[in-house]
């Protein structure tokens, strides 16, 4: 079983989008809490290498993710791309809840309390051929 972490592509939701470009990372997520996230195509290829090489994974649960980043690092790295100055604004808990509703919210509890635990030092060593896209601050 291959369980990816968050997607990077989730910064692409329109919302969380615009304020990034306006120069805003609104998060609920504690700024001392890293988030490990992973792209799309870094799926496809473990997907294809589990495809390709069965025993490999036959029997194996994994969680996969290139990149783990806190709050302000990800501003630092979206700065870095955007060219300009991107600034983290901690969402209180209690806003996710009423501006995103339950889901949401229990979503970020638990990312704020535990979130995801993939091994990515261990990701790269044992599968070389997947170059995770990983993010660096």
């Amino acid at each position: 079983m291959i369980r990816p972490v968050g997607f990077m592509e989730n910064y692409y939701i329109p919302l969380l989008e615009g304020q990034l470009l306006k120069g805003r990372l609104f998060d609920p997520v504690r700024a001392q809490r890293p988030l490990q996230t992973i792209a799309s195509d870094d799926i496809g290829k473990f997907i294809s290498l589990a495809f390709a090489r069965p025993d490999r994974f036959i029997g194996l649960e994994l969680e996969i993710a290139g990149s783990e980043l806190t709050s302000p690092e990800a501003a630092e790295v979206f700065s870095r791309v955007l060219g300009r100055r991107v600034k983290v604004h901690h969402l209180p808990m209690s806003v996710a809840r009423l501006s995103m509703g339950k889901e949401w919210y229990q979503m970020f509890t638990w990312l704020n309390k535990s979130g995801f635990q993939a091994d990515i030092p261990a990701l790269r060593c044992d599968y070389p051929e997947v170059s995770l896209t990983g993010v660096a601050p």
